[in-house]
């Protein structure tokens, strides 16, 4: 049924019009041909029921457009030589599976769109078969979950398109270490927790986290991520860290606080966010926030002259006077003692 994807070769191979260009439309461009087999209901049309042919090797087939055709079944000798194929598009038919042979033959292939078909599941393993993919439309599926077959399975995906399916977790995002772009919206997420510790942040505005998934945004979201050793500079911009961030993560994940630090301005280096917790008024966004910075600055200026002034505060100047009465008070007692053991010895040498 899916045999008429054979006609592709025979238009290039001899420069002239054949059957599958007559149905289709075959086009050239400045990366290669196309052909665009959209919607010309090739799944059922057994007059173009050919076998695949070879492409000239001069003039590979850059993409191949199969769209909408009501194609359910994707044998595996179908593609096997369209080993310079670029772009396949699959989208909106009725295919139920992905086979790992089929992307094995596909060597060069960058970009499948899989999109609008009936998949209930898939194991993304599979992909660590298409050594040059880059960018995989999965969306509109059925899918429940992305199994991993293999744990040390990785890909080269750069984008990948997972939006309106029934995923409820993350767990095939360790097998894509390049990844770029990911759509998760129009799914079944209730959490989804992110690790991003031990990166080089400095600043994270609020909206970065506002993820819409399944058309709701998961007001938790922000608060299962991890942010731990990053090296925050924790200014005004981060305020919404300890207004939000901290106190949630307090209630839901302490864990997630035991390392969530400040690593400037000089005067909060070091200082974990958790210390601020409950205080009142905005302390990143407080003059005091920025005091050793300014300090630094000072001291560093006069430090070229060889002179340093220190100006004693209010505090000081009350201890040292509290310290001056009570050194006054006891010279008087004194004093005062002095004089009474004076006339006791007055007293008694008289009457000797």
């Amino acid at each position: 049924m899916f045999n008429i994807i054979a006609l592709s070769l025979l238009f290039l191979c001899n420069e002239c019009l054949c059957d599958i260009c007559e149905t289709c439309g075959c086009s050239t461009s400045n990366v290669g041909p196309i052909i665009d087999c959209h919607d010309k209901h090739l799944g059922t049309n057994e007059v173009l029921n050919f076998d695949l042919l070879t492409l000239d090797k001069h003039r590979p087939l850059n993409k191949l457009i199969l769209s909408k055709n009501n194609i359910v079944l994707l044998s595996l000798n179908e593609l096997k030589h369209l080993k310079h194929l670029k772009r396949l598009d699959l989208s909106q038919n009725k295919l139920d599976n992905i086979h790992s042979d089929i992307l094995k033959n596909l060597n060069e292939l960058e970009d499948l769109d899989y999109s609008s078909n009936l998949l209930w599941g898939f194991d993304i393993a599979v992909l660590s078969t298409a050594s040059s993919l880059s960018k995989f439309n999965l969306s509109y599926n059925h899918m429940n979950n992305l199994e991993k077959s293999s744990e040390n399975a990785t890909t080269k995906l750069k984008v990948f398109d997972v939006s309106h399916n029934n995923l409820v977790d993350l767990n095939f995002l360790d097998v894509m270490p390049e990844l770029e772009y990911l759509n998760l919206s129009f799914n079944k997420f209730t959490t989804l927790p992110l690790d991003l510790s031990n990166n080089c942040f400095t600043h994270l505005p609020s909206k970065l986290f506002n993820i819409n998934v399944y058309n709701k945004n998961i007001s938790n979201l922000k608060y299962l991520i991890n942010l731990q050793g990053n090296p925050f500079i924790c200014n005004c911009s981060l305020q919404w860290m300890l207004n939000e961030l901290v106190p949630k993560l307090y209630i839901m994940n302490p864990s997630l606080l035991e390392d969530l630090r400040c690593a400037e301005p000089p005067a909060l280096a070091n200082k974990r966010m958790i210390h601020w917790y409950k205080w009142k008024g905005e302390v990143f966004c407080d003059e005091f926030s920025h005091f050793a910075e300014k300090m630094t600055v000072n001291i560093a200026s006069i430090y070229s002259k060889q002179v340093v002034t220190f100006k004693p505060g209010s505090g000081m100047i009350t201890v040292l006077a509290t310290l001056t009465a009570l050194l006054g008070i006891l010279m008087i007692i004194g004093m005062l003692l002095i004089r009474r053991m004076n006339a006791k010895r007055r007293r008694i040498n008289r009457r000797h």
